[in-house]
């Protein structure tokens, strides 16, 4: 395989760059306030095997290209700041439509991970870390398309779930040692669209591309946008797009933005209870290989569960519910570390 770093062939790698888009409303950039329109930084693929943030990507940019007043600069090579830049995560997962290789791309965007060394282009050895050489790449990537440019920036991390889901937001709040101002802002951001909210997973999730670019001053969060190869998790993920940038200012707000977001609010049941939910973190089961984990078949997201409800079997024996709570996330595919959340 044809990884980075490495010098097997085939599968062919999808590139980095999805594509990258400028707003025509960047021309309003006066003397008086010269800063670069905001940037929007959508992320598909950071799983390999969740390719509908790619798909929405690559819908929203032949959208935006053809629009009855098409951007002046639309070119991947424009020097131009981006209104939207769109980048895959695990290109080598995505080739062969595995969540990652050899370690979760998603966990290991940390600190100590960007200073241990790489082995030397070519060495074989870089074969036994895809997920290493993939992380640098994307953040140099990002750099190189994101460089000098002065106004604000804000990302959109599209995932999918194992079991069925409407769409929600998974947006910070950390509070210790203070508030992030990053965190708050996401926080606010987050009313944009009108999805539920899961509030507390970086409490018990380290090493994420979120927490990442939020340490670094980038305001979003990830959207879970349905279930696995569903066509209706890369619509949601395509609207929430087209509701972002008009609500970031990076594109005029139109009828079919409109359109957009009725739709999200109608599917994540915000329009009949009349406003998305907040739903926060009370309980992570984490698995391990030898575990010999098996959850429950028929779990949804955000399904009710009773106080010791025989949720998942291991080699240990049943696992219970702890609580009367609403699960999240429960694991139904091969590779993850995550058994199921739990939320109120």
């Amino acid at each position: 395989m044809n990884r980075p770093g490495g010098t097997q062939s085939t599968p062919t790698l999808p590139p980095r760059l999805i594509g990258r888009w400028t707003s025509p409303l960047r021309q309003e950039t006066t003397a008086a306030s010269p800063a670069d329109p905001p940037l929007l930084l959508v992320l598909g693929g950071v799983h390999g095997n969740e390719a509908a943030g790619v798909d929405a990507a690559e819908r929203v940019l032949r959208e935006l290209a053809s629009s009855p007043d098409p951007p002046e600069h639309s070119n991947p090579t424009d020097a131009a700041p981006p209104g939207l830049l769109a980048l895959r995560g695990n290109t080598a997962g995505l080739a062969e439509g595995r969540r990652y290789l050899h370690r979760d791309l998603n966990r290991i965007a940390l600190a100590e991970e960007l200073e241990r060394p790489l082995p030397p282009r070519g060495d074989p050895g870089l074969l036994l870390d895809n997920e290493g050489a993939e992380l640098r790449d994307l953040l140099a990537t990002l750099e190189r398309h994101t460089a000098g440019h002065t106004g604000p920036r804000y990302f959109l991390d599209i995932h999918t779930t194992s079991a069925a889901s409407v769409p929600y937001l998974s947006v910070f709040a950390r509070s210790e040692p203070r508030p992030n101002p990053a965190d708050q802002a996401s926080l606010r951001l987050a009313e944009a669209l009108p999805l539920h909210r899961v509030v507390g997973l970086e409490a018990v999730l380290a090493g994420t591309i979120q927490e990442y670019l939020q340490d670094r001053g980038w305001v979003g969060f990830t959207l879970e946008a349905g279930q696995h190869h569903h066509r209706a998790a890369v619509d949601h993920a395509a609207d929430a797009i087209h509701v972002l940038l008009a609500a970031l200012g990076s594109a005029p707000p139109t009828q079919a933005t409109v359109e957009a977001r009725a739709r999200l609010a109608a599917v994540s049941g915000a329009a009949m209870a009349g406003h998305a939910r907040r739903f926060d973190l009370l309980h992570r089961h984490p698995v391990g290989p030898q575990d010999g984990f098996v959850m429950k078949p028929g779990y949804v997201n955000f399904q009710p569960v009773r106080r010791g409800e025989h949720l998942a079997d291991s080699h240990r024996g049943p696992i219970l519910s702890p609580a009367d709570a609403f699960i999240l996330m429960p694991l139904y595919q091969p590779l993850g570390s995550d058994g199921f959340f739990l939320v109120r």
